[in-house]
Parts: C-alpha cells; structure tokens; sequence
C-alpha cells in the first residue's frame, strides 16, 4: 500500500529516481513519527504513580489465591 503511493512499479528493472527517494523517505519517516508517538505517550503516562498502587494489588490477589489453595509461601 505504502509503495503504491510512492508509484512503485515491480515490473521495471530499474525504478525511478524521486520513487526510490520516496522510499528512502518513508523509512525514515514511518519509524520517527511512531517514536515520537511512543514518546508523547509515555511522557503523558502517569505509570510511576500508579506502579505502587499495582504490585500492592498484584501482592494481594497473589496471597488470596495462595490462601485459597493452601500455598504457604507464594511471592
């Protein structure tokens, strides 16, 4: 889908010059905006807050079910 739009043509031996900048482009282009994507996202984030709040919960449930099957020691 990506190559059609850069008007890719697999039946040339040779593809022309502003197509193969294109594709250049977009291999450049396609990997930073999906980092800057991932940045945004965990720059907005709060999961250094809520990390604590988690493994108490996570250490809780844990326990319950170790209980329940008659664990001794389940961490």
């Amino acid at each position: 889908m990506v190559l059609s739009l850069v008007n890719y043509d697999s039946t040339l031996q040779v593809q022309p010059e502003e197509t193969l900048e294109a594709i250049i482009d977009i291999n450049f282009t396609i990997p930073l905006v999906l980092s800057v994507v991932g940045l945004v996202l965990s720059l907005v984030n709060n999961l250094d807050k809520v990390y604590p709040t988690v493994v108490r919960d996570l250490k809780i449930r844990r326990a319950e079910e170790a209980r329940k099957l008659g664990i001794a020691d389940a961490q």
